[in-house]
């Protein structure tokens, strides 16, 4: 739909504020209602190919401009020539938003692995289009959005992420004006269940420490690699650490006894005390450019946890433990401080959740004053039998 309004010149403001109007010329050359003069009329709005348009009709009387404006609608573009106006250009291609959305979110500091989600999204989206048809990006309405997400077979919580970056996507292009509405913006996302806690028992954390010194390495740098992974595996022992901090791991995050987690989001940082022994075989590890305890900082992060992982999927083989990644020692460390009455306050500190109900949602079931609390109401219930 068009809107038609008067753009007010200059000299049809001064004229009116000395006819006795008593706004400023600015308000009285941004008045859209007047229309008693001999401005030219303007449209804006948006069409079903164009997108988003503000031009001068090239009209000064309204109904000629009302006239045009129902053309425009009809044909849903501006290819209804204008008196002594250019050819209206073409929409933008899918292609060339694609390219254009890339381009702005590099600077934006996103992580990498972010950056590589949003291209891969790009690329489904440009396959998607390409398959059905759609070259321009204001071809692409609420059906296609629809069309689009169904196409998605991978697990519930992939395809939440995936919903995020294409709602992201056309909110970006919206503000654009190259379409006026977010045709994924309605879409519900899909359900997904949080994956319940997964401890590492005591005994399978020492079946896999005692399996190190079998695994295999290349010749000269079997002591070295082994220290590194026994380090490793302390470190997101007693930390909680995700495992991509815990690979750029540095000099810098260690200060005596303790390390740095993250900052809070007060502002505050996070500091956790390490036992003596972890400490000693950090110290003990060599490092990489002076600072680093398990990757290079020039190795890309998903390379470093790539290796990462790898690794302890075959150590988890050697010990015969079921497989053993790294967020489950982040469970580890939440149950194990949970269960010692650690406040879960503390608890989504130490984590880095942003919320304590992220740590009630995943270690809630684990809280000894809770449990404490049902186990008393259980007793009582044992003396009214």
């Amino acid at each position: 739909m068009l809107t038609l309004y008067k753009r007010h010149t200059k000299e049809c403001a001064e004229v009116r504020k000395r006819d006795g109007a008593a706004e400023s010329v600015a308000e009285l050359r941004a008045d859209r209602s007047y229309r008693r003069c001999a401005c030219p009329i303007h449209a804006e709005g948006t069409l079903r190919i164009d997108g988003f348009i503000r031009k001068t009709t090239g009209e000064l009387k309204w109904e000629k401009a009302e006239k045009l404006k129902r053309e425009w609608e009809d044909a849903g573009t501006l290819a209804v020539a204008v008196p002594g106006s250019p050819a209206p250009q073409e929409p933008p291609t899918v292609e060339h938003v694609i390219e254009q959305f890339t381009k702005d979110r590099t600077p934006c500091k996103l992580s990498p692995s972010t950056l590589k989600k949003y291209r891969q999204f790009a690329n489904r989206l440009r396959e998607f289009c390409t398959e059905k048809g759609v070259v321009y990006i204001t071809q692409f309405g609420i059906d296609h959005a629809r069309a689009f997400r169904e196409s998605w077979t991978d697990a519930s919580i992939t395809n939440l992420k995936r919903l995020e970056r294409m709602k992201a996507f056309f909110a970006w292009v919206v503000a654009q004006r190259w379409i006026e509405i977010n045709p994924a913006q309605k879409l519900k996302a899909p359900e997904t269940e949080d994956p319940p806690a997964d401890p590492i028992s005591d005994g399978d954390l020492a079946d896999l420490i005692g399996a190190i010194e079998r695994m295999p390495t290349r010749e000269g740098e079997k002591n070295m690699t082994h220290a590194r992974l026994l380090a490793m595996i302390l470190l997101l022992r007693h930390t909680g650490l995700r495992i991509g901090d815990t690979v750029r791991f540095s000099t810098d995050r260690l200060k005596g006894n303790a390390a740095f987690l993250h900052q809070a989001k007060t502002g505050n940082p996070v500091w956790l005390p390490l036992p003596e022994f972890l400490v000693a075989k950090l110290k003990a590890l060599p490092l990489y450019e002076g600072k680093y305890y398990f990757a290079s900082g020039s190795t890309k992060l998903g390379t470093a946890t790539g290796n990462a992982r790898r690794s302890l999927r075959k150590l988890s083989k050697l010990a015969k433990v079921r497989t053993v990644n790294p967020h489950r020692f982040r469970d580890t460390l939440a149950i194990n401080l949970l269960q010692r009455g650690v406040p879960i306050e503390d608890v989504k500190d130490i984590l880095g959740h942003e919320d304590v109900n992220i740590t009630l949602r995943h270690y809630g079931n684990w809280v000894k004053e809770r449990q404490d609390r049902l186990t008393r109401s259980l007793e009582k219930t044992w003396d009214i039998a």
